[in-house]
């Protein structure tokens, strides 16, 4: 009987933090390995969302608010003047976990890369390859 190929997790491990609307990928930010993801780091990050839904969606720019999960960070009181208040886990609230995380990971499974940079490379394009229909979806 021929032996299975073992999978090995990978040592490498970063952060992305990214905003869609219903027309596409609003925002996305990779954050350094150094950097504690903390509620200070994080209004730093919507401070620069703010001024880019400014830019790229005027329409709706000064009466937008985020939804987002419960992780300490987002529920810090700095952040609070971002997102709306987040109710009890749904999972028709968890689009990501079903949606944009899914076609991400599929698309870059089972490859070897060779730096930091290529992964971020094959993740940004996985995200530039969803059609704006997807996000209506």
């Amino acid at each position: 009987m021929p032996k299975k190929a073992r999978m090995s997790m990978s040592k490498v491990k970063f952060m992305l933090v990214y905003y869609f609307d219903s027309m596409n990928i609003v925002h996305k930010q990779w954050v350094p390995a150094a950097q504690t993801a903390n509620q200070y780091y994080y209004t730093e990050i919507l401070k620069r969302l703010r001024k880019w839904v400014m830019q790229i969606r005027p329409n709706i720019a000064i009466n937008w608010i985020l939804y987002h999960d419960n992780a300490p960070t987002h529920a810090a009181l700095s952040v609070a003047q971002f997102v709306m208040p987040q109710p009890p886990y749904s999972p028709d609230l968890a689009t990501c976990d079903f949606f944009l995380f899914q076609k991400v990971k599929s698309a870059v499974k089972g490859h070897h890369f060779e730096s930091t940079e290529n992964i971020q490379r094959a993740v940004t394009q996985a995200l530039n390859d969803i059609p704006p229909t997807a996000f209506q979806e």
